[in-house]
């Protein structure tokens, strides 16, 4: 099945708005086996809506639309799959009845349009806002239109559309493996397994480049799912005999995900002292629910005044190495844990740029720190990039040095 996303807005081509459409639906989809062939984004212009929409009709057995299905005039996605379906639009009473139980009796004449909907399509309600999606069938062909928000778009796809696609698929299976990689660069990949993999029958790679991690994926297509197991198991054992714990998860979790569930595990409590990464290692644990369980807190100690003052850094340090230097990035680390009583203290200290740069201390410069109460490892880095990239690797970096940590203690 050739499958088609077609992303509709203006404010996508604008650069306004991130397309997460494309990573969201294709990963979804290549989940179940059915993997996108092509993507294209379209303004909010009903001639170019209708031009693109035909052409990736006439080549795709299913186009799947996001965008344009508002109550506004710039929204014809409806109308437009609706002339290329060939089926009018009628006012759907039911649709109008639960749009004024979930939005009140005085709605305009302009969101009752949203009750309009093409005669011969297939409606995916929407129980967050107040445009339904369709599925349009004629022939071989096939669309789906699913409104822009994500909030709502999700449930749509999940609950309707992805089960339904699911259980019509038909042919071979399409079956892969996830690594991630931490601290590895793609072209050491490349260079160390990429022949070795070529040379696997049926099996294909890819690699997807990250701040400081690389995604390596393994895939195939079969028709079962255990000749499938048998083409990716010999691709399996050469990238783990290759990058072994360099590899961080198998799946899609990210690095803080994993580094805290190994925290969990392990029964550990770690607490933060970040300088030029301005609390993001803070920000990344928290994202996970539960953190609680073992992050206790950080200081964000962008000055001197409050490295020395109130993380206890000694005015002599500071003053002999600096504030960007191994030994107060050692001082930061002892010094939180012992302020927080935790089992771990882990520091950052460095100069993200674009300014305060010397050439002793270049811009990317980094150190830090990780501290037991029994030994202090410290690390230096330099990281290439822009302000953002170089918080984040440094960020990335971080996160990895309590995995390395912990990798010991287990």
């Amino acid at each position: 099945m050739n499958v088609e996303l077609v992303t509709i807005g203006d404010e996508i081509l604008l650069g306004k708005v991130i397309n997460t459409h494309i990573a969201y639906i294709g990963s979804k989809l290549a989940r179940i086996g059915i993997p996108l062939s092509r993507q294209t984004s379209v303004r909010d212009e009903r001639g170019a809506l209708k031009e693109v929409l035909a052409e990736s009709l006439e080549r795709s057995d299913l186009v799947i639309t996001t965008g344009g299905l508002g109550p506004t005039t710039d929204d014809t996605t409806k109308t437009v799959l609706a002339e290329l379906f060939e089926t009018k639009l009628a006012r759907d009473e039911a649709i109008v009845r639960d749009l004024r139980e979930r939005h009140g009796e005085s709605l305009s004449a302009i969101v009752l349009t949203q009750a309009d909907v093409p005669a011969s399509a297939f409606v995916i309600a929407n129980s967050v806002g107040t445009a339904p999606g369709f599925i349009f069938e004629k022939g071989d062909k096939r669309a789906v239109a699913l409104p822009g928000p994500p909030n709502e778009l999700k449930p749509m796809f999940e609950d309707v559309v992805l089960p339904k696609l699911e259980a019509e698929r038909k042919g071979d299976l399409f079956v892969e493996r996830m690594f991630r990689t931490i601290g590895v660069r793609e072209s050491d990949i490349e260079e160390r397994v990429g022949k070795m993999l070529q040379g696997l029958p049926g099996l294909s790679y890819g690699l997807i480049a990250h701040p400081y991690q690389v995604d390596l994926r393994l895939y195939c297509t079969s028709p079962s799912q255990q000749e499938a197991n048998e083409i990716l198991r010999p691709g399996e054992e050469v990238v783990e005999a290759e990058f072994g714990k360099s590899i961080f998860t198998r799946d899609d979790r990210s690095l803080e995900e994993v580094v805290g569930e190994m925290l969990k595990v392990n029964k550990k409590t770690i607490a933060l002292a970040e300088s030029c990464t301005g609390g993001l290692i803070a920000k990344r644990l928290t994202d996970i629910s539960g953190s609680s369980a073992y992050f206790e807190g950080a200081f964000v100690s962008y000055s001197n005044r409050w490295k020395e003052n109130l993380l206890g850094v000694s005015g002599q340090t500071l003053i002999k190495h600096g504030a960007v230097s191994e030994q107060t990035a050692r001082e930061m680390a002892e010094n939180v844990r012992e302020k927080a009583h935790t089992d771990i203290g882990l520091s950052v200290t460095g100069i993200a740029g674009p300014t305060g740069g010397t050439k002793e201390k270049p811009v990317g410069l980094v150190y830090m720190a990780l501290a037991d109460g029994r030994t202090t490892v410290a690390r230096k880095f330099n990281f290439r990039g822009d302000r953002e990239w170089i918080r984040y690797r440094a960020s990335q970096a971080a996160i990895n040095m309590i995995r390395d940590y912990l990798l010991k203690v287990e």
